[in-house]
């Protein structure tokens, strides 16, 4: 009888660090003003950076990328583009039907419970809306070809996605009508920078969901279709590269607010921001923020404490002595396109 054993050699999963040098430096420069070939920061690409360093250098500086995959089946992204579109195009067709010139020039709609009434009562037309942009986010086709009728499969996602609408317009109906409609989709970008402390300027872009006016609050509105969360511990937990779980979509919200505010400084309205989390519309549909104890009913009540650290963070991204690093926290690398190229897989 023999013994016979074998050495197994278990390698360590490498651990990636990129100095902020050379080329890498000049590439992470063009988000600063003065870049001969600019590029603008969003509110998802500073989320993937609290997430992960190493992930922000691999997507947004050197622009890697997975390849898609040719989908028969709509996926969560897809079900959320279709959900957006949807509902742009529902308050945009009231603004086009009802709307006015408001003191300021913009076209806006005063939106009553009444109006939002009809809107849900024609189901058949915000199944139109469905089909059609099924049609262009789904199958890439032209906005002005005529959709087909949703089948099998699809037909269940699409009228879920009108059951998840409905109940957002009734929500509306019920808690904030008659309110002011002023955009969907609204493009905040060009020349928008926010001024760090140490001098520099950070180019950002962002597209908020829904901007509109209730009494003497200007709401920015986030659509959420996945389990993003509404409350957090603290304001210092939204920048926390600990967390196992970043509550970065009230991060990104009161990034709006911020970048909103510089694009028109002529704003006199107390800002609210919120957060409409799809998936709760038929149990806890609430979409206002809780920092601790409080209810942000104002983007005031955070405003100082969340720049500060909105600073601190910026200032550390663009600090080119120190290297772009992997997280520490695994289930951040969940999720992750570049998670077999750091072998956490």
């Amino acid at each position: 009888e023999y013994a016979i054993a074998h050495s197994i050699r278990v390698d360590k999963p490498p651990v990636i660090s990129i100095p902020k040098i050379g080329g890498v430096a000049d590439r992470l420069r063009r988000f600063l003003k003065g870049a001969d070939t600019p590029r603008a920061l969003s509110a998802s690409g500073l989320k993937t950076y609290i997430n992960c360093p190493l992930q922000f250098y691999m997507q947004y500086v050197e622009g890697m990328s997975v390849e898609d995959e040719i989908s028969e089946s709509v996926d969560s992204s897809v079900f959320g583009t279709i959900y957006h579109n949807v509902m742009a195009s529902i308050y945009d067709d009231l603004k086009d039907k009802y709307g006015y010139e408001a003191d300021n020039g913009e076209r806006v709609v005063n939106v009553t419970p009444a109006m939002l009434d009809e809107v849900i009562a024609d189901a058949g037309q915000i199944m139109y809306y469905i089909e059609r942009e099924f049609n262009i986010v789904f199958y890439h086709a032209h906005r002005d070809a005529q959709p087909p009728q949703l089948k099998g499969k699809n037909s269940i996602i699409g009228h879920t996605v009108l059951a998840y609408v409905k109940q957002t317009l009734e929500y509306d109906r019920d808690h904030f009508a008659p309110l002011i409609y002023h955009a969907s989709e609204e493009r905040l970008g060009g020349e928008l920078f926010i001024p760090l402390n140490n001098g520099i300027n950070v180019r950002f872009k962002a597209f908020i969901d829904r901007v509109d006016y209730v009494g003497n609050s200007l709401r920015i509105i986030d659509y959420k279709t996945g389990s993003d969360a509404v409350e957090a511990a603290s304001v210092e937990e939204l920048f926390d590269t600990t967390a196992e779980k970043l509550p970065g979509a009230i991060m990104q919200v009161l990034l709006y607010c911020k970048l909103y505010t510089i694009a028109h400084p002529e704003h006199k309205y107390r800002m609210w921001p919120l957060i409409y989390r799809v998936r709760k519309a038929f149990s806890d549909f609430v979409p206002i923020l809780k920092i601790g104890k409080l209810e942000v009913i104002s983007y005031n009540d955070v405003k100082e404490e969340y720049e500060e650290l909105l600073n601190n963070t910026l200032e550390e991204l663009f600090d080119e002595s120190k290297p772009f690093s992997q997280t520490q926290v695994l289930e951040h690398c969940k999720y992750c396109d570049f998670k077999t190229i750091c072998k956490r897989n």
